[in-house]
């Protein structure tokens, strides 16, 4: 009866303990989904505005054109009118959403991407090797928008990670594995705690007072690319570094 009432017990401690890491896991993504409607109510709402100001200075002109101080006034609108086009013309990334995904080069997202960050600080002072082993007619069905920020999130992440080393370098990899293109990034930092990687991907990680980073950005990262079919993960973390593995359906 003891043996019994211990294994019922046992039984009701994993339950409760699933029950509670599902509930973070849902309350995160629940939180990832508010944030892009307001993100997506946000674009729709500021575009509007955009173009109605862009309109009205419109009207304005023309009512103001036979004012005595008509240049002065025509120099005003101009002004709104060049910062109204400047929110038109910024591309604005559009709601996460699978529906709008497209064919994507995987090769040509990450060149493309590093190029752009590696002109500037801090990404300057950390050495980058490419070893694109993936054709470079390969694509994956996914937004470049969206996936340009997953890879931002994993780099920020390795370039952090890489702070103190004498010789900082990241490692960024392409292969086919199954039908899948591997995305992976790998530093030489100092690795992820074990406690710590038990609770990525799943909520916000609690650490020490001090410490940087909570995991959202991984989270968001994951959720990315779970939209479009694929998947995220912690491939590998040690005292040599730390490879992140990004695995994406491709299109055949």
């Amino acid at each position: 009866a003891l043996a019994e009432l211990a294994v019922i017990t046992i039984r009701n401690s994993e339950q409760y303990k699933e029950l509670k890491e599902t509930k973070g896991l849902v309350g995160s993504r629940t939180a990832l989904a508010w944030i892009g409607m307001m993100s997506s109510t946000w674009r729709h709402t500021i575009e509007m505005d955009a173009i109605t100001i862009r309109e009205e200075i419109q009207l304005l002109r023309s009512d103001f054109a036979r004012s005595p101080e008509s240049s002065r006034i025509a120099e005003r609108t101009a002004k709104i009118e060049r910062l109204a086009n400047r929110i038109l013309e910024k591309p604005i990334t559009p709601p996460l959403n699978v529906e709008d995904a497209h064919s994507v080069s995987i090769n040509a997202l990450i060149h493309d991407r590093t190029n752009q960050l590696w002109n500037n600080d801090p990404y300057k002072s950390v050495k980058l090797d490419l070893k694109l082993c993936l054709a470079n007619s390969a694509t994956a069905r996914t937004s470049m928008e969206w996936m340009r920020r997953c890879l931002d999130v994993l780099i920020d992440n390795a370039v952090e990670a890489t702070l103190g080393r004498p010789d900082r370098m990241i490692i960024i990899a392409s292969r086919e594995i199954g039908g899948k293109a591997e995305i992976s990034v790998t530093d030489n930092g100092k690795g992820i705690p074990e406690d710590v990687v038990s609770q990525l991907f799943r909520a916000p990680v609690k650490k020490l007072r001090g410490t940087k980073g909570l995991g959202i950005g991984l989270l968001f990262a994951q959720t990315i690319v779970q939209t479009y079919g694929g998947d995220l993960r912690c491939a590998s973390t040690g005292p040599a570094g730390t490879t992140m593995t990004i695995s994406l359906p491709l299109e055949t």
